[in-house]
């Protein structure tokens, strides 16, 4: 209600019927009394006031539905830590593969196992950018193995 007087003439209008309940057109006819005693006596058409609710009421229920924008950190607070889904994760069935297969073959480096794995159809990752079958990475089956110590599938 910033704006004094009427709409400017080079907008566009439609005439509809709109029929409201009388309720409602007396609470409007309330605001718009203290709006214009507010405002010294000045006279505000109650069309006019009518289509400015419709138009704030619309742009907030407009807001309302959009997503709300993340406020920027505070200076001096510490940024939140994101972390990645963790992919890695594995039944206890496949660790003690792993683990079996591990002490089949305890020569090998973790390079060399990955390959075996790859190759015996025990595991086959898939890469990242080309989604290509590819074998164990070394700190993958470095975790693997180490989660499967710590359950006592291995010796330490």
């Amino acid at each position: 209600m910033a704006e004094r007087g009427r709409p400017p003439k080079g907008i566009a209008r439609s005439n509809i019927l709109l029929r409201i309940p009388t309720t409602l057109i007396a609470h409007v006819d309330t605001f718009k009394a203290g709006l214009e005693a507010e405002r010294g006596g000045f006279a505000i058409n109650r069309t006019d006031l009518l289509v400015r609710l419709i138009e704030v009421g619309l742009q907030t229920l407009t807001q309302a539905r959009q997503p709300a924008k993340p406020l920027p950190p505070a200076p001096g607070a510490p940024q939140p830590r994101w972390h990645k889904r963790r992919t890695d994760a594995v039944s206890q069935e496949f660790l003690q593969t792993i683990a079996q297969e591990r002490q089949r073959h305890p020569e090998l480096t973790l390079e060399e196992f990955g390959m075996h794995l790859f190759q015996h159809r025990l595991y086959r990752g898939k890469g990242r950018k080309d989604g290509k079958e590819k074998p164990a990475s070394k700190s993958l089956l470095h975790k693997w193995l180490r989660e499967a110590a710590e359950q006592g599938l291995l010796p330490s």
